[in-house]
């Protein structure tokens, strides 16, 4: 005769890692989260309820708490790689996903391996000063910066918690190297020759309206490339700021503008809206063309099928450009600079321009603003004409 086995539990559901299991037992339903903690699986909250629905909400009710940070029972047991992963979580529903994988980027790719295998506690200043001071030849002082300020606010996100008595981060000054110092200063904006000679170098290529919008707007290129003809008021003569092309994952995606500043109308000038109607008779020819082929009919600026453009081959298209005609090279984002700059000389007041531009404060206006070497000439002082009329008012 065999011998019957005793049935084992009922798995009534099973989710995926991280979102915990709910099982039959007993007549009654166990739930429980597991975390990797200390380099190994951990339970971290369980219970047993009578019903599957008040397992349910028990576990959603943990999940809720993990998510926030408080299921952590002890910082000897949780290491700085699984704290930051923890931090990254409770950020992400308050950041936008482009900015959320540039936070987790920068702190995969440039946080060591041995950092972030520290138990979270035994973290010192001295730590994180050697950290930065081993990014010097691997990234720029502004991404070095970046690193030691998401570091800072992971760290004191775990100070709030009362996990750590202070923030080994706190207030890590990033200076430029002596060697970057030394390298010749970005180009920002353009003067007017320059910018004429590149345009007319330009003219013909498919991205030529593009170019003509940058130098005459000022958009950031992401807005640029995110702008839809629907958007674009030839009647009244304006162009709206609605949408933008971004980078996710590194690849271009539609999102919202940077800020809530950037959601703003902006006046177009005759001239920019012929370049861009003639641009689009081109295109209506090129969708004609593919038919259902064509990916965004409804996008102004798109490659030569119709789909997202990606900002890094716009920028490859104007280095060469200023390559092949003798040009100093520029980014896209000179356009910006050279137009606030021009609209700040012609005299319109820094609040209007900031509106213009997008901006949250006139002091970021004012920051784009380049003292042209012709401006410089003409401040030229003659102390003895000054002199002159001063005796002549006397």
């Amino acid at each position: 005769m065999t011998q019957s086995k005793k049935p084992s539990p009922t798995r009534t559901t099973r989710k995926a890692n991280g979102e915990g299991s709910i099982y039959k037992y007993r007549g009654r339903y166990r739930w429980q989260l597991r975390e990797q903690l200390g380099g190994q699986t951990k339970t971290v909250a369980s219970g047993i309820e009578d019903t599957k629905t008040a397992a349910r909400l028990a576990l959603a009710r943990a999940i809720a708490d993990r998510d926030r940070g408080l299921l952590l029972v002890s910082t000897e047991e949780v290491n700085v790689g699984e704290w930051l992963n923890r931090w990254l979580r409770l950020r992400k529903p308050h950041i936008q996903a482009t900015t959320y994988d540039q936070y987790d980027h920068r702190l995969r790719a440039y946080v060591p391996k041995q950092l972030k295998e520290m138990p979270l506690n035994k973290v010192k200043r001295a730590h994180i000063l050697e950290l930065e001071l081993s990014l010097c030849d691997r990234i720029s002082a502004s991404t070095r910066k970046k690193v030691m300020e998401h570091l800072s606010a992971a760290f004191q996100e775990a100070v709030h918690q009362e996990l750590l008595v202070r923030n080994p981060a706190d207030r890590i000054k990033v200076t430029p190297t002596q060697q970057e110092k030394e390298r010749p200063k970005q180009r920002k904006a353009l003067s007017d020759d320059e910018m004429q000679r590149f345009l007319e170098a330009a003219e013909g290529d498919a991205l030529y309206p593009l170019f003509y919008l940058l130098f005459s707007l000022g958009l950031r290129c992401g807005e640029a490339l995110g702008l839809r003809w629907e958007d674009v008021d030839f009647a009244n003569c304006e162009i709206r700021i609605r949408q933008a092309n971004k980078l996710l994952k590194n690849k271009p995606v539609l999102g919202v503008p940077k800020t809530a500043a950037s959601v703003r109308d902006i006046p177009a000038s005759p001239d920019l809206l012929e370049i861009l109607r003639a641009h689009r008779q081109r295109q209506d020819a090129q969708k004609a063309d593919f038919g259902a082929a064509w990916v965004h009919r409804e996008l102004v600026f798109t490659t030569g099928i119709g789909s997202l453009l990606d900002r890094h081959n716009v920028m490859r298209k104007i280095h060469r450009i200023c390559a092949e005609n003798g040009i100093e090279r520029f980014g896209t984002h000179s356009g910006r600079h050279t137009v606030i700059t021009n609209l700040l000389r012609a005299g319109h007041l820094p609040e209007v321009v900031m509106r213009v531009a997008g901006h949250t404060r006139t002091v970021t206006t004012m920051g784009y603003r380049t003292v042209m070497p012709e401006e410089i000439r003409a401040a030229q002082f003659s102390l003895r004409s000054h002199l002159a009329l001063a005796d002549a008012a006397d």
